[in-house]
């Protein structure tokens, strides 16, 4: 049956539909729909919807490959017995099994396509996407940050935010280097099967009512697929009609200059004097500061808000002092409360901490065994944290805040019951979301952890803690792929934690890792030091140090500038180098995973690899300014074995982009200039 659409249907409904790119690979099918750039079929054998590409779409840079089987898990019964119902301008829908399964297709976008399944008698939905030839950017992140992520393997994986897997972002949003991304509603109880042994090279939705996700009466499984000639034609559009953007940027120091943390490396040994003689050596050493952040125990008890007078015996004074020298200061904070805090049984009493189905407001995390979370969809439980917060901000004099934790699952008591939100992915939403309102009173250096769906707010969003060591094993490695996973699901103010990691167990950290994570988050928003280049007694690591601090300062203006065009709605600070501009589809470019751009402006491949003096460096299509040597090379070009000892950072200018910075001489004499040097072609 070849479905015609009425003749009641408007001509922008017809140009939607003819625009609709949703593909798959389908033999032995039904064609149900012929449209302009792809066909609907059904496949006779089981049944299953299918959608396949048609070749030769015209403006696209790159045919698409991968392809789409909705309804797999239906029963086969089911899936035969299909009847169709009235289309309408804004789409069509078709029942199965009687009334079973129902499957909406509209068309919110002249690009795009939504489905909507539903069911009240199944106990799960599952549609399959194949990868195809495709390289794909997105998804959650990850303790192991893999890139491209249909590296990803997972199964009956749930897209919540939660503390295992380092997974403090799990917005559902997957793009596709050929120019698609697909966008799964927030509301869909989502669990994701990629790459397993059933479905190799898939991604597979599923929607099911079971833990972590609370039981509903109808199952729903919903998601947009919207398709453009490019990778970044796709990322613009989701970020303007999918995510939202924020219109602001985070605070501007906070980009120019380093953020110096206690936490790595004093650990909980902390005191009054310690953070003052922390302040005097990075000035002793000739360092700039954005601020200076009193990481964790220096409250009485965990969620007081307190400070410890045996330890900061004069907060307000030791603040003051640091003040005098030109810092800034910030506190770590969290949603906990610990039972042993006399403000506990206040807060409990009110009604101010998550409860679980059984009443319990019991709870762990990784400094109380017996705790409980502020419930931030409550709006009593935020206006009490409030004020507290900027209490505590007015007596001492701080400037901001850290703001750790903010996951749902894993410190939020199971299955939780939240005041205003149905679904615990609100959680972390409604965290960020309360950090963003609360911001004029508590200050502007503020940094979280975890966010969900809010990529509105103009908030510092640092990674999850890095470990000591070079791979992508949470290491250095992972830290530029994980740079790109969060600005490609909408949030491109990352904090890159801190330089040389955490120091957990027995991770060594040795002046070329420190140097080499230094040099790597050079051109990243913002840096963040807790380990110090003087602990290593060489005169060197400093000097190198100062000069990739001075790299990143000197660069800020258009990190900034970056930054302001991501907050308008534009591209992201940070991306994959196959976004570069004037880049038609490359295969070999989507496929780097360490290296990335700042803006349209700049390539950076930093070395990432212990005991390396030099590197593989891949420039895409166009001319490329070495800055190191002032060479001019033109991409698509694979450079072997580029020269990089310990203080050097590869790093090319895109000559094609036009500059108004003054911090570079302008585009025009870079030219001109160009004819006194080296030009090599591929």
């Amino acid at each position: 049956m070849i479905v015609t659409y009425p003749m009641m249907i408007t001509l922008k409904g017809f140009l939607a539909i003819a625009s609709l790119a949703l593909f798959c690979s389908a033999t032995n099918a039904e064609v149900l729909i012929k449209l302009k750039k792809f066909n609907l079929a059904r496949n006779e054998t089981s049944g299953e919807l299918v959608f396949t590409p048609k070749e030769n779409n015209r403006g696209d840079k790159v045919a698409k490959s991968f392809s789409v089987r909705l309804g797999t898990l239906l029963p086969e019964n089911t899936r035969k017995d299909m009847s169709d119902i009235e289309q309408t301008n804004v789409g069509f829908s078709y029942y199965f099994g009687g009334r079973q399964a129902r499957i909406d297709i509209e068309y919110p976008f002249p690009e795009c396509t939504r489905f909507t399944w539903t069911t009240t008698t199944l106990n799960e939905i599952r549609d399959c996407v194949d990868y195809g030839t495709a390289h794909w950017f997105g998804g959650p992140e990850q303790w192991e940050q893999l890139w491209p992520v249909q590296k990803l393997a997972k199964t009956n994986y749930p897209m919540l935010t939660r503390a295992a897997d380092n997974m403090a972002v799990a917005d559902r949003y997957w793009l596709s280097s050929e120019g698609t991304y697909i966008f799964v509603d927030p509301d869909v109880p989502l669990f994701i099967d990629s790459n397993t042994t059933e479905n190799p090279n898939q991604l597979c939705f599923v929607a099911r009512s079971d833990d972590p996700y609370y039981a509903i009466n109808q199952l729903m499984l919903r998601y947009t697929i919207c398709s453009f000639p490019d990778v970044r034609a796709a990322q613009a559009h989701a970020v303007v009609n999918m995510f939202g953007y924020s219109g602001s940027i985070p605070d501007e120091l906070m980009f120019r200059q380093p953020i110096w943390s206690t936490w790595a490396r004093y650990k909980k040994d902390i005191n009054e004097s310690t953070v003052l003689q922390f302040a005097q050596e990075i000035i002793d050493n000739g360092f700039g500061n954005s601020q200076l952040e009193i990481d964790d125990d220096w409250e009485t008890c965990y969620g007081e808000l307190a400070f410890n007078a045996e330890k900061f015996p004069n907060a307000k004074g030791m603040v003051d002092n640091l003040h005098q020298l030109g810092f800034r200061v910030t506190l770590w904070v969290h949603p906990f409360v610990n039972i042993n805090c006399p403000i506990y049984a206040q807060a409990l009493q009110n009604g101010y901490f998550v409860r679980n189905l059984q009443g319990s407001a019991h709870t762990e995390w990784w400094n109380g065994k017996d705790a409980a979370i502020i419930d931030v969809t409550n709006p009593a439980a935020r206006t009490w944290w409030a004020n507290r917060l900027s209490t505590l901000k007015n007596e001492v004099g701080l400037d901001g805040y850290k703001f750790d934790a903010g996951e749902s699952v894993g410190f939020l008591p199971q299955l939780p019951v939240l005041q205003n939100s149905e679904s615990q992915s609100d959680f972390s939403r409604a965290y960020s979301e309360f950090i963003n309102d609360i911001l004029p009173n508590i200050g502007s250096a503020v940094e979280l952890r975890s966010i969900y769906k809010n990529q509105k707010a103009p908030l510092f969003l640092r990674m999850i803690d890095k470990d000591t060591r070079w791979g992508l094993n949470n290491g250095l490695r992972s830290v530029v792929t994980t740079l790109l996973q969060m600005n490609i699901v909408g949030y491109p103010f990352v904090l890159a934690d801190m330089i040389g990691g955490n120091g957990y167990g027995n991770d060594e950290l040795t002046p070329e890792l420190f140097i080499r994570w230094l040099q790597a988050s050079t051109f990243m928003p913002s840096l963040q030091f807790s380990y110090v280049p003087w602990q290593f007694n060489d005169p060197t690591v400093v000097e190198i140090s100062r000069k990739f601090v001075d790299l990143h300062s000197n660069y800020s203006d258009w990190i900034i500038s970056a930054a302001n065009t991501a907050a308008q709605g534009g591209l992201p600070i940070n991306m994959p180098i196959c976004f570069a501009p004037l880049n038609s589809y490359d295969e070999r470019a989507c496929a780097v995973d360490d290296e990335y751009m700042l803006g349209d402006r700049i390539l950076v491949a930093p070395v990432m690899e212990p005991n390396a003096t030099s590197r593989d460096v891949y420039l895409p299509q166009g001319v490329w300014r070495d800055m190191n040597t002032d060479i001019l090379y033109n991409g698509p070009l694979l450079m072997t074995n580029y020269p990089a000892p310990l203080d050097t950072l590869p790093y090319f200018l895109n000559m094609n982009i036009a500059s108004s910075s003054k911090n570079i001489v302008p585009m025009l004499l870079l030219l001109v200039a160009a004819l006194n040097f080296t030009f090599y072609l591929k």
